[in-house]
Formats: C-alpha cells, sequence, structure tokens
C-alpha cells in the first residue's frame, strides 16, 4: 500500500472543508474519499496528513506519536484492497502517547471500519 503525505496547506484546507471527521477519545481523524478530483497531484492509494501540536510534549513525544500514526495507518488493513484515492488528517489528543498501542489499533480500525460501511450504504 502506497502512503504520500500532504505536503502543503491548501491539501490540508481543501481536506478539512470537505472531508468527514470521525472522533474518539484518544484521536480525531478527517477523511476524504476520491482525493484526486478534489487534489490531482494526489493520486497515491493513501495520503496522510498529521496535525501533532506542542501541547502534547516536546519534540521527542511528538516525534514518537507520528511514528504511532503512521505505523496504525500501514497495519489497519480496512483501505488497503480497495481502490480508492484516501486523504487522511490525523489529529491526536492528550495522552495519545501513553495509551497501550493495541488499544490505539482497536480504536482506529473500528473507526475507520464504521466508516468504509457508512459509505456502503
Amino acid at each position: 500500500m502506497a502512503i504520500s503525505s500532504l505536503k502543503n496547506q491548501a491539501a490540508f484546507d481543501k481536506i478539512n472543508q470537505k472531508g468527514q471527521r470521525l472522533h474518539s477519545p484518544y484521536c480525531t481523524i478527517v477523511i476524504l474519499e476520491n482525493v484526486s478530483a478534489s487534489l490531482p497531484k494526489y493520486t497515491d492509494h493513501i495520503s496522510l496528513g498529521m496535525k501533532v501540536s506542542k501541547k502534547l510534549g516536546n519534540a521527542v513525544i511528538r516525534n514518537k506519536i507520528k511514528r504511532r500514526i503512521r505505523h496504525l495507518i500501514r497495519i489497519i488493513p480496512c483501505y488497503n484492497s480497495l481502490n480508492i484515492n484516501l486523504a487522511l488528517i490525523f489529529i491526536p489528543k492528550k495522552n495519545f502517547d501513553k495509551v497501550e498501542f493495541a488499544t490505539l489499533v482497536n480504536t482506529v480500525s473500528h473507526m475507520l471500519n464504521t466508516k468504509s460501511s457508512l459509505r456502503d450504504r
């Protein structure tokens, strides 16, 4: 699965405007499907953006959070088999780095699977 990163503020703004927000106690995810229609530059399978605030901790903690997010997106299989251009903006909340990784996997996979099941209706 190809994962690219969102590079500019215009892409973040467009995804925030048009995307759907999913909330959990640990994070908020903004999802926009079929990104190539509104952002033709991002035609990879998944485009990932992260908003990790300085309020979450120092640089070491923020980098740890970013590594966890990238790994979460790699191992969650909900969109791997679909041929959808997808953009995600991942916004972690306080204590994201202290939560067990297995809990994060379950929570995020449940959020994304709920989103995909809503789309199928």
